[in-house]
């Protein structure tokens, strides 16, 4: 393992840090690294992996998700949980001037995430909440 002088470790963390910046701000590109690269004579691999390393010891903030509220499960409910027929009214609207519809995916997402299970789409398929089924009297 090659020795690292105390000069080019300051160096390595400096740039390390500036370019954890610019991906913390989305606009860390190659040239950055090719340029970190060349500055510190390693490979861009390296600086790469210096950079997932930093990433990966970055704690994550909770970034803004789209949720659903009060008004989208009432609109979910009229549509009997078709995220779909959901996602459908939600483009109409976005043509007609009103806010960005998120993609049917992240609406699916969304509803997975926020909702109960008692209120879930897929559960109310079922009649019964996940893991009642089993304890119900198949008699009956």
């Amino acid at each position: 393992m090659p020795v690292v002088e105390a000069s080019e470790r300051a160096l390595r963390q400096a740039a390390v840090h500036r370019l954890a910046q610019l991906d913390t701000a989305g606009a860390l590109g190659t040239e950055h690294v090719v340029l970190t690269a060349q500055a510190l004579d390693v490979s861009e691999r390296t600086v790469w992996r210096w950079v997932a390393a930093r990433r990966a010891s970055t704690p994550e903030t909770e970034r803004d998700r789209f949720r659903t509220d009060d008004a989208l499960r009432t609109r979910l409910a009229y549509w009997r949980g078709n995220a779909a027929a959901l996602h459908r009214e939600l483009k109409a609207a976005e043509n007609n001037r009103g806010p960005t519809a998120p993609t049917l995916r992240t609406i699916q997402r969304a509803i997975e995430r926020d909702l109960p299970p008692g209120d879930h789409p897929a559960h109310a398929e079922l009649g019964c909440h996940p893991g009642r089924a089993a304890g119900r009297d198949p008699a009956r």
